[in-house]
């Protein structure tokens, strides 16, 4: 597969005309960058784009917990033998 290079004015081309005349592709093609930092919706949109990532940082860490502590209880209740006394 060959690279590929783009100058600033292949660039540029792209996205020519206005905003309203574009079409709904091309509209979400503009505001790719900023529905991905969460700043179409000004600062609030940055904070709820900040605790979504947590958020979902946070899953693995407690999908872990969740299984370890989990797999422990298994291995107490295993382990005890009842006394023949």
């Amino acid at each position: 597969m060959r690279p590929v290079q783009l100058t600033r004015n292949q660039v540029s081309r792209t996205y020519n005309g206005k905003y309203a005349d574009a079409s709904p592709g091309d509209k979400l093609r503009r505001m790719n960058y900023e529905i991905h930092v969460g700043s179409i919706l000004g600062t609030p949109g940055r904070v709820l784009a900040f605790l979504a990532a947590l958020f979902g940082a946070s899953l693995p860490v407690t999908g872990a917990y969740i299984f370890i502590k989990r797999t422990r209880k298994k291995k107490k209740k295993k382990s005890r033998t009842p006394d023949l006394q």
